[in-house]
């Protein structure tokens, strides 16, 4: 019936293209793409296998089958990253010819205002209970994801006690994402080293927009980390293991990315200090000529003319 379903809506919309977001409903729509003469193309937005694979998942063996043969079958891949496109070709035996790079679209075309900003931390301040003169440290993602409830348990066991020692900076690390395990109990224990968790935010960009410095230490997982690119986008200077930098085009952030080796707690402290020395810093032109989506899908075009 869905099939049945997807076959008359993409027929009346004579549509010419099909671009499935991940790899795993193409089985479904093979059978109505072939019927319709419709060309498929997948938006591989990370190599699924190797996600699993990082997390001691059993089942990554299935997901490789899977992504092998709808990449094949496709008649264009497209990744998010040079990275992932080199990748793919050399584990399932790809054409180079169909697999090309349209990198994840942020929604923002120029950095906020300071306007912009200021009011993000007056309402986040307010929310709280929080001064709006201290410095504050973000890290944010559903802690349901085995990665992200990781990053969190690195930084409030390890990079929180280790900030104190190192600064006298009155500074405040916030925690937001939903789902943390109840047995750390929000986290309580560590309110001593100046760390909040706030769980469950409804409007996330407000914080990014009001926080000083964004964290991403995360060391599994596959593929960009998006959240990276659009905390940039919002004009945030972000602090990232080499792991969760994968994939994105360093050149075009400028100083807004700051990467660290993986596992090196000193330097990953270091850098986040040397973030609150830095003042009027700005995301970088080319990195919305890059990355901003109608940028990506004005790319995007000439390539399903020909496909």
């Amino acid at each position: 019936m869905a099939a049945w379903r997807c076959y008359r809506i993409l027929k009346a919309a004579r549509v010419r293209h099909c671009i499935a977001q991940q790899p795993f409903i193409v089985p479904l729509l093979l059978p109505i793409l072939a019927l319709s003469g419709i060309s498929l193309l997948v938006y591989a937005h990370n190599i699924e296998y190797r996600r699993f694979r990082s997390m001691d998942k059993w089942w990554w063996r299935i997901v490789w089958g899977v992504e092998w043969l709808v990449y094949r079958l496709a008649n264009q891949v497209l990744f998010i990253s040079a990275e992932e496109r080199i990748a793919a070709i050399a584990e399932f035996g790809l054409d180079p010819k169909k697999c090309v790079d349209v990198p994840y679209g942020v929604a923002r075309k120029t950095p906020p205002s300071e306007l912009e900003r200021q009011a993000a931390r007056h309402e986040v301040a307010a929310a709280h209970g929080f001064k709006e003169t201290e410095r504050w440290i973000l890290f944010f993602g559903p802690q349901n994801y085995q990665p992200n409830l990781e990053a969190v348990l690195f930084i409030a066991q390890e990079l929180a006690p280790l900030l104190k020692t190192q600064s006298n900076i009155d500074y405040r690390i916030l925690i937001c994402g939903g789902s943390l395990p109840s047995e750390y109990q929000k986290l309580e224990a560590y309110r001593q080293y100046n760390l909040e968790y706030l769980g469950f935010v409804e409007n996330i960009d407000q914080y990014v927009l009001a926080a000083d410095v964004v964290l991403n230490p995360i060391l599994k997982g596959a593929g960009v980390k998006t959240k990276v690119l659009e905390a940039i986008a919002l004009g945030k200077t972000v602090v990232s293991t080499e792991s969760g930098a994968f994939g994105i085009q360093k050149q075009v952030c400028g100083e807004q990315l700051i990467v660290v080796a993986d596992h090196d707690m000193t330097a990953f402290a270091d850098a986040i200090l040397r973030c609150f020395a830095l003042e009027n810093q700005t995301t970088p032109v080319g990195f919305y000529d890059y990355y901003y989506r109608d940028n990506v899908v004005k790319d995007l075009l000439p390539i399903l003319k020909k496909t």
